[in-house]
């Protein structure tokens, strides 16, 4: 898993480093884009807005990259890092785990990394069912 988060993270840098503000990579079977706004409200909604949806894609693939950050579009508009700093995305990874055992997925690995944006940072997080 750490490999896949080292590719998809140079291709995002690479995306920046061009100046584009829109990240062509569609969704498939393995990506998951998610808006900033995916993650708006307290960490309890934030990680149930997770866990819902996670519940339907972990049961189709055994692994899912989501990047909250990236619009349906692929315009990228970056995750605030005042409002998402590395204790509250910890924090959320933990209510993520939590939610999915509770719900019988107590089997999956939860990778994440952030990547800093002169505007913000993209939030990775790699979900892997076992």
């Amino acid at each position: 898993m750490v490999h896949l988060l080292k590719n998809v993270t140079q291709e995002i840098v690479s995306c920046f480093h061009g100046k584009s503000s829109t990240w062509t990579k569609t969704e498939d079977g393995l990506i998951e884009y998610k808006s900033r706004d995916y993650l708006s409200g307290s960490n309890e909604s934030a990680s149930t807005n997770v866990v819902d949806d996670l519940m339907k894609k972990l049961s189709l693939n055994s692994t899912k990259l989501y990047v909250f950050g990236v619009e349906d579009n692929g315009k990228i508009e970056p995750v605030s890092e005042s409002k998402w700093g590395s204790d509250r995305i910890d924090q959320l990874a933990k209510n993520i785990k939590i939610g999915l055992a509770s719900r019988g997925f107590s089997n999956v690995e939860i990778d994440k990394t952030r990547i800093l944006l002169d505007n913000g940072q993209l939030l990775l997080f790699v979900f892997r069912k076992y």
